[in-house]
This record gives structure tokens, sequence and C-alpha cells, in this order.
């Protein structure tokens, strides 16, 4: 896949991951589930990005985590403000 190609796949893997800010608290199941696979996704794309293959893996995994991690606390937090 060439440069630009990949660029794509990022700039719509961001805007999945994204999807969730748009309703608020009361999330849909499934827009929750896209959230979090495109954010996993674009850790382990930017991982193969930065670095050749045993490393890219372990990059990516934990560029995936961080985002992971990052939208349960986020969620946490919305979740305890009143709407």
């Amino acid at each position: 896949m060439d440069e630009q190609a990949l660029i794509y796949v990022l700039v719509l893997l961001l805007l999945l991951s994204n999807a969730h800010s748009l309703f608020g608290k009361n999330i849909p199941r499934f827009v929750w589930w896209l959230s979090l696979s495109s954010a996993a996704a674009i850790g382990f794309v930017v991982g193969i990005f930065m670095a050749p293959f045993p490393e890219d893996l372990l990059i990516g995994s934990l560029i995936s985590l961080g985002a992971i991690v990052f939208f349960f606390i986020s969620r946490a937090i919305r979740d305890r403000h009143p709407t």
C-alpha cells in the first residue's frame, strides 16, 4: 500500500474512534465497540509506521492499550456528570 492510502486509512480510523463523542452519556453498544476497535487499529497502524517488524507489534500494542484506557477513563468521567 502506498503512503497516501495509509494516511486515508489512518484518518478514517481516527474518525471512527471519535464516534463515541457524538452520543453523550447514552452511547449505543455498537458505537462504543466501534470506537474501541478503531483505537486499537490506530495503535497498530502507528506502530507499523514507527518501527520495523518485531518492535512494531510492541509499540502498536502499547499505543492501543493507552488509547483504550483513555477511552475508559473519559467514559467514566462523562458518566459521572449530569446530563
